[in-house]
């Protein structure tokens, strides 16, 4: 009697247990193709912006090429007469960068109070 109480138990354990690995199989498929998905989204996501920034420096390249220096020389002197107090101030902040870049690299400046004979 102990015995087949034992043995009873046994396999109702061992369907448990089958059923319980067939369980996590399921949600392993079910992750990896999740993943798959994922992974293929990304991919079709990176190749979207591959192509839109290879277009974009396409577009770059031949206005460049076709339009040439003059055009954005007289593009760019017209956003001046628009906008003349903003292109004063652009011009200053350039001219400031300029002087504190060159200042810095030069090595000859004097720093504060030292006396050079």
């Amino acid at each position: 009697m102990i015995e087949t109480a034992l043995e009873t138990d046994g396999r109702a354990g061992a369907h448990e247990l089958a059923a319980s690995i067939e369980h996590v199989k399921g949600v392993v498929k079910d992750v990896a193709h999740n993943v798959s998905d994922a992974a293929t989204y990304v991919r079709q996501k990176a190749e979207s912006a591959t192509t839109a920034v290879g277009g974009a420096m396409e577009d770059s390249g031949h206005y460049l090429r076709d339009d040439g220096l003059n055009k954005i020389a007289g593009e760019l002197t017209n956003l001046v007469r628009r906008n003349p107090l903003s292109a004063l101030l652009a011009g200053v902040a350039v001219g400031i960068l300029i002087a504190r870049s060159t200042h810095r690299h030069s090595g000859s400046s004097s720093r504060g109070g030292e006396i050079h004979a």
